[in-house]
C-alpha cells in the first residue's frame, strides 16, 4: 500500500515556492547569460540560442500535452499518478525516438557548419526538459511544489557552475557550453524521477477510493484526451522563438542576441505569472466543472495579483536596469528600452493568468488551444509584418501585441463575465 499523501495543492503556498525558485533561477541564468555574453562572440552566442530554440520547437510533439493532464487530474485521483506518469514516459519515449532523427536531419540542414556536438547537445537538451514534465507536474499535483522548485534549481545551479567554469578556463566554443546545458538538464531530471518515486508507491499502490474517480486510460483515449494541450504546446514555444528567428532570417545573429538579453529579463518577470497559473492548474482541476467555485478562485487570485502588479513594474524596471548595468553592459542601451516595451505584456500577463488556467482547466479544452492559437497567430502576424522594417523594435512590439491578445481571449473564454455569473458576484455566493 502507498503512503497516503499528506499535502493538496494550495494557491499562495505552490505559488510562492514556484516563483520563489523562478526568481532564483532566472537570477543564476543572468550570471550564465552573462558568462555567455563574456567568451562567445556575438554570432556565436546568437547562433547557439537559434539552435537550441529550434530544438525546442521540433521536439515539442514529445510532450504530447501529458504533463497537463497529470497536474489536471492527478488532485482528483492521487493513488493513480504512478501509473500516469509511468505511462506518459512510455508514450513520451517512443514519440521522441521518432522525432529525434527528423530533428537533427533538419539541423543539418540549417545550420551546415554547426558543430555536431552543438547540435547533439541543443538537441539532447530539448528532449531531457520534456521528460523532466511529468515527474515536475506530479510533483505539484501532489501538493509538493517546494520539490518541483528544487528541480529547476538544480539544472540552473548545475548549469551556471558550469558557464563559470568555462569562462575561467577562457573557452569561446559555443559546443561545450551547450554540453554543460545538457549535463544541468540531466541531473534535474534525475532529481525528479527520484523526488516523485519517494511519494508514489514503492510496490503496489493504493486502491481507487470511492471518492476517486479512474483516470487511467489507453494509450490511444489519453492522447486524444491530451490532444488539445499538445496542440497548444507547439504553438506556446514561439512566443518569443519566433522574434528570434525572424531576426536572424532578416536580420543578423548579433540582433538576435540583443533581443535575447531584453526577453531574459522579460521572463524574470513572467516567472511570476507563470508560478499562479502553475500553482492554480491543479486547484482548478479538482474543481472541474464547478464554475461559481472557479470563478470565485480567479477573483481571490486577482485580488493578490492587482497588489503585485504595480509593485512589479516599478521594482522590475529599476532591478532589471542595474543587473543589465552589471551582467550586459555592451548590451543595456539597445536591450533596456525593449525590456521597457514588453513590460507592458507583462502587466496584460498577469492580469489574464487566472482566466488563463481556468480555460486550461475547463470542460472545452479546445478552446484552451483556441484561445493560444488567436494569440499567438496574431503575434506571429505582427512579427512577419514589423521585424523586417523595424528588427529588434518590431520584434518586442509583436511580443506586446500577442501578450494583450491572448489576455482579452482568456478573459472571454474563462466565462468569469458572462451573463450568468456577472461582474458582481462574490464568493459567498
Amino acid at each position: 500500500m502507498s503512503e497516503a499523501v499528506p499535502r493538496r495543492p494550495e494557491l499562495v503556498r505552490d505559488s510562492s515556492w514556484l516563483a520563489s525558485s523562478d526568481v532564483l533561477a532566472i537570477l543564476l541564468g543572468l550570471v550564465g547569460q552573462a558568462f555567455l555574453a563574456k567568451s562567445l562572440l556575438r554570432s556565436d552566442f546568437g547562433l547557439m540560442i537559434v539552435v537550441i530554440d529550434a530544438f525546442v520547437v521540433m521536439f515539442l510533439l514529445v510532450d504530447a500535452g501529458l504533463p497537463t493532464i497529470i497536474t489536471r487530474d492527478v488532485p482528483r485521483a492521487p493513488s493513480q499518478c504512478r501509473s500516469l506518469v509511468m505511462q506518459t514516459f512510455r508514450i513520451q519515449a517512443i514519440l521522441a525516438a521518432i522525432m529525434a532523427p527528423i530533428g537533427f536531419i533538419i539541423a543539418l540542414k540549417l545550420w551546415p557548419d554547426a558543430s555536431p556536438l552543438l547540435l547533439g547537445a541543443s538537441g539532447g537538451i530539448a528532449i531531457l526538459h520534456v521528460f523532466t514534465y511529468a515527474p515536475r507536474s506530479a510533483l505539484r499535483a501532489l501538493g509538493e511544489a517546494r520539490k518541483e522548485a528544487i528541480v529547476k534549481l538544480v539544472e540552473r545551479v548545475s548549469v551556471t557552475f558550469g558557464y563559470g567554469f568555462l569562462t575561467f578556463r577562457d573557452d569561446g566554443d559555443p559546443a561545450h557550453y551547450a554540453m554543460v546545458f545538457f549535463l544541468g538538464v540531466a541531473a534535474s531530471l534525475l532529481y525528479a524521477i527520484i523526488a516523485g518515486a519517494k511519494l508514489w508507491s514503492t510496490s503496489q499502490e493504493q486502491a481507487i477510493t470511492k471518492e476517486e474517480k479512474n483516470i487511467l486510460l489507453s494509450n490511444k483515449a489519453l492522447l486524444l484526451s491530451a490532444l488539445p494541450f499538445a496542440i497548444t504546446l507547439g504553438v506556446i514555444p514561439l512566443i518569443g522563438r519566433l522574434e528570434k528567428l525572424l531576426l536572424s532570417w532578416y536580420h543578423s545573429t548579433e540582433e538576435v542576441a540583443v533581443f535575447h538579453v531584453a526577453f531574459l529579463a522579460y521572463m524574470a518577470g513572467l516567472t511570476l505569472p507563470q508560478a499562479i497559473r502553475a500553482a492554480m492548474l491543479p486547484i482548478l482541476g479538482e474543481l472541474r466543472g464547478n464554475k461559481i467555485a472557479t470563478i470565485a478562485e480567479i477573483r481571490k487570485a486577482r485580488r493578490i495579483i492587482l497588489w503585485l502588479i504595480p509593485i512589479g513594474l516599478v521594482g522590475g524596471a529599476i532591478v532589471v536596469n542595474l543587473l543589465m548595468l552589471l551582467a550586459f553592459g555592451d548590451y543595456i542601451k539597445e536591450s533596456f528600452p525593449l525590456f521597457l516595451i514588453l513590460l507592458i505584456g507583462w502587466v496584460f500577463t498577469m492580469l489574464s493568468a487566472p482566466n488563463y488556467v481556468a480555460v486550461q482547466a475547463g470542460e472545452r479544452p479546445w478552446n484552451f488551444t483556441l484561445m493560444l492559437f488567436i494569440g499567438v497567430g496574431l503575434a506571429a502576424v505582427s512579427a512577419v509584418i514589423l521585424i523586417p522594417t523595424y528588427g529588434v523594435l518590431g520584434a518586442a512590439i509583436s511580443s506586446v501585441c500577442g501578450a494583450i491578445t491572448l489576455a482579452i481571449t482568456a478573459l472571454i473564454f474563462s466565462g468569469e463575465f458572462s451573463s450568468d455569473i456577472g461582474p458582481n458576484f462574490t464568493e459567498s455566493e
